[in-house]
């Protein structure tokens, strides 16, 4: 959400009921990205169009315009440099459709995330060598519905995406 900040509070009529609320009315709504569609369009393909390098450095200024701001981000979670470095590594393209994934329905897609995003910090190579997602399921886990919508999303915009199952490993004497 920090990348869309701009988007989330436009000062959309009946958006902001009174100065206390810390996002607009209808955040995560269906109705939001509609409300938003043009300037969510833009700023998301202007995204998809960056280098590497420039998307790292919009996430560096959407951290220092917004830091400490009250909104739909709680920033004494934020990791800035691991934020920053995610951006570098996933891309303009890729961080865009997942942005995109969110806008459109926030509250159906917030669930379902995988486990785990991990990074690799070695030689650039494929950029997205160096992300991956992570579920996690044990013996008797499956995955929900929106965990499978979520591998099929990362499977059509090639996100590297793993299922890792766990499980007990018992050693036997014989």
């Amino acid at each position: 959400m920090l990348l869309l900040w701009d988007c989330i509070f436009l000062p959309l009529p009946f958006a902001f009921q009174n100065d206390c609320q810390s996002k607009p009315i209808d955040f995560g709504s269906t109705c939001f990205y509609e409300a938003r569609k043009p300037f969510v369009d833009h700023l998301l393909t202007r995204i998809d169009g960056m280098s590497d390098e420039e998307v790292r450095s919009f996430v560096e200024t959407s951290i220092e315009n917004h830091k400490g701001l009250v909104g739909p981000l709680n920033w004494d979670h934020v990791d800035e440099e691991w934020l920053k470095r995610l951006a570098f590594h996933l891309g303009g393209h890729r961080l865009s459709v997942i942005c995109r994934r969110f806008v459109k329905n926030l509250s159906l897609y917030c669930s379902g995330l995988p486990d785990l995003t991990l990074l690799r910090e070695d030689s650039r190579g494929d950029a997205m060598s160096h992300v991956l997602f992570v579920e996690v399921k044990g013996e008797r886990d499956k995955l929900m519905d929106n965990q499978s919508d979520w591998i099929e999303f990362f499977q059509q915009n090639m996100v590297n995406f793993e299922l890792c199952q766990v499980g007990v490993w018992s050693l036997r004497h014989g």
